[in-house]
């Protein structure tokens, strides 16, 4: 098991540092780095993650918050069409769900 430097560490504030894996948990280690890291977060995301893990995360995860996905998409080179968090649900697709 991977665990996170101290120094990252205080950005999983909700959880026991000891118990994130690097490997298992690196979607959800990327997007909360993303959402709230300083630099010295970003750098070591750099040097822990590959450029195209980021990527994924971007296309896949809807948590991340849209001003930060807006400008990590273009510091990863992804369009912003394929950053997930960034798409808006079809109005049809709502109602059919919550219908009556």
């Amino acid at each position: 098991m991977n665990n996170l430097p101290p120094r990252i560490s205080r950005y999983f504030w909700n959880a026991d540092p000891k118990s994130i894996d690097l490997d298992r948990h690196a979607p959800a280690i990327i997007a909360r780095l993303l959402n709230e890291g300083d630099t010295e977060a970003i750098r070591w995301l750099n040097r822990t993650y590959t450029k195209s893990q980021i990527q994924e995360v971007l296309q896949s995860r809807r948590e991340l918050l849209k001003k930060a996905a807006v400008y990590w998409a273009k510091f990863y080179d992804v369009p912003e069409k394929e950053v997930r968090c960034l798409q808006t649900e079809s109005p049809n697709t709502r109602s059919t769900i919550w219908s009556s």
